[in-house]
């Protein structure tokens, strides 16, 4: 069967298109000025798009997504193309920092990081964007996050409890071991999924290096994942982050990737587009 439309499930690699930007903006806390890969594979093949794509959020997350997305749509699940983008198996969410766990608010940014999207053309939305699906809850940021020192520092007992409660939470409780016991289960868990929704069209990309894929033994997880790899130019790639750094595409001055929607370049877009839509066209 022909594809009719195309689902992106996974982390900030598969989060950004202006095209989202009118119907869902409380959904997002920036709005790009420059077209991601999504944009360009929606006008290339004019097919509407699902998006399950969550910064910061990992693994865990994104199978839960996919499999209640799939319950709910089983009889679209023969024509959608899927784009699963596998993220750090360590991430995970934690309470938000607000008095009211049910609260829909997130951290806040810390100040220069809003100067810098500004100077970069990005419409700031912080103060409306809030989480549509799980509210209460936020991707956890690192210890020495500026979101967490600012918290920290902010005086107010309840924003400088949780700071200080997640960087305790780091330092003594956090079990890299749990995540990665986790991971392994998830990857068993996606390819019975496939398998017992008989999903025909799906592309993985790993997000990340294989650094990150590693547990405690040094045991490389990537070996339970299904194959992420991809050609670009005749070469083999293994993920996107190093992907997006190519000397075709690479960013500007600064070489942040951070300024850009999915963490590409402008023509690192179009290349990453080229390449899902190479895999794809056979089926449309």
């Amino acid at each position: 069967m022909a594809i009719e439309r195309i689902a992106y499930f996974g982390d900030s690699y598969c989060a950004d298109a202006k095209l989202l930007y009118s119907n869902n903006g409380p959904h997002f806390p920036y709005f790009w000025p420059t077209k991601s890969y999504i944009d360009h594979l929606s006008e290339q093949t004019g097919l509407p798009i699902v998006h399950r794509g969550r910064s910061g959020h990992g693994p865990n997350f994104t199978i839960s997504e996919f499999i209640d997305w799939l319950d709910n749509n089983r009889d679209l699940i023969p024509t959608t193309q899927f784009i699963w983008c596998w993220s750090d198996p360590g991430r995970e969410l934690v309470r938000n920092a607000t008095e009211d766990s049910l609260s829909e608010e997130r951290l806040s940014e810390p100040e220069e990081w809003h100067s810098y999207n500004q100077s970069r053309g990005v419409t700031d939305n912080q103060h409306y964007w809030h989480e549509p699906n799980h509210p209460g809850e936020f991707p956890s940021p690192g210890p020495d996050s500026p979101m967490v020192q600012e918290y920290y520092d902010s005086g107010v007992e309840g924003k400088r409890g949780w700071a200080k409660a997640l960087k305790l939470h780091y330092l003594y409780l956090r079990n890299s071991k749990d995540s990665h016991r986790r991971f392994i289960a998830n990857c068993k868990l996606f390819q019975y999924v496939i398998k017992d929704y008989d999903v025909k069209h799906i592309q993985n990309y790993r997000c990340f290096g294989s650094y990150l894929y590693k547990n405690e033994n040094n045991f490389d997880m990537t070996q339970c994942m299904p194959d992420c790899t991809f050609t670009w130019q005749g070469q083999t790639q293994t993920n996107l982050f190093d992907f997006a750094r190519h000397p075709d595409f690479r960013y500007g001055i600064d070489n942040n990737d951070s300024g850009y929607p999915c963490h590409f370049s402008p023509s690192g877009q179009k290349a990453f587009a080229s390449i899902i839509m190479d895999r794809m066209k056979q089926n449309l």
